[in-house]
């Protein structure tokens, strides 16, 4: 079962500068600059957030060239000390844990493959996955450096207890990578909180299923998303995530009794 446990900074790999993350990560917004930009490592229980406003959401198409530019970098991005992400208020239940920061700068849900739309007026890259899961895994590496050099019992998967959460765009986000942290990272304590994100189609044009439909397809004005998406719900309607995704994903937490998806 995991534990409670804090750990020094002392020891962590250097957290690494921007360009330098740039360069881990092979991945852009269009300031090249990754969006992992603001992080606090405190022990092996972890608060992702996937950073998004009401005002984030995403875009399609030609309409990106309306979209504030602010909404293509992630260097201005910081970590807020509100609500779970403090580090100093005495009633954050999360008050000691590590403290991930996921910027949004792709404009696509955290869930582009890594296509780049190029429009006349603007070209947007869509690599909102392929930054979250390069991110995670270098949150990994350095939680288990750690722990292997300071912990008896080691670093294993599941010796992690994970929040990952996300507001707007960002609880999209939480939804559409919940998968990666079960499947392939194997963090069998994971809950995922999603903050209006439920992605209810509204039956119209501008609804989450057409707006899925065109992220499934490879290449531009596609987001690539197929490869990077839950294996278990692989179709357009599966963009709902209050019901249809959520529903399929419950029989996939039956592997994981401690794991959680909530609202």
């Amino acid at each position: 079962m995991p534990r409670r446990c804090r750990v020094s900074a002392a020891g962590y790999p250097p957290l690494l500068t921007p360009p330098a993350l740039v360069d881990r990560l092979h991945e852009t917004c269009t300031s090249n600059v990754a969006s992992l930009v603001a992080r606090t490592f405190g022990g092996p229980q972890a608060a992702v957030r996937n950073a998004a406003s009401v005002t984030d959401q995403a875009c399609l198409d030609r309409a990106c060239a309306a979209t504030n530019p602010d909404l293509f970098e992630s260097i201005n991005h910081t970590m807020g000390q509100a609500g779970l992400m403090s580090n100093t208020k005495p009633d954050n239940p999360f008050l000691d844990w590590t403290k991930v920061l996921l910027a949004y700068c792709t404009q696509d849900l955290h869930i582009g493959g890594g296509v780049t739309d190029v429009f006349p007026e603007i070209t947007v890259h869509r690599y909102g996955a392929r930054n979250v899961q390069a991110e995670l895994r270098y949150v990994r590496d350095v939680l288990s450096t750690q722990m292997d050099a300071t912990d008896p019992t080691s670093f294993r998967p599941d010796r992690l207890t994970v929040l990952l959460s996300g507001s707007s765009a960002g609880g999209f986000g939480a939804a559409y990578n919940y998968h990666f942290l079960l499947d392939d990272l194997q963090w069998a304590h994971t809950t995922s909180l999603q903050d209006a994100g439920l992605g209810m189609d509204n039956g119209g044009p501008d609804g989450v299923f057409v707006l899925a439909a065109t992220a499934l397809l490879p290449t531009s004005p596609g987001w690539g998303i197929l490869p990077y998406f839950a294996p278990y719900c692989l179709s357009a309607t599966c963009a709902e995530t209050y019901i249809n995704l959520d529903l399929v994903q419950s029989a996939r937490l039956k592997a994981f009794p401690t794991s959680r998806s909530s609202w």
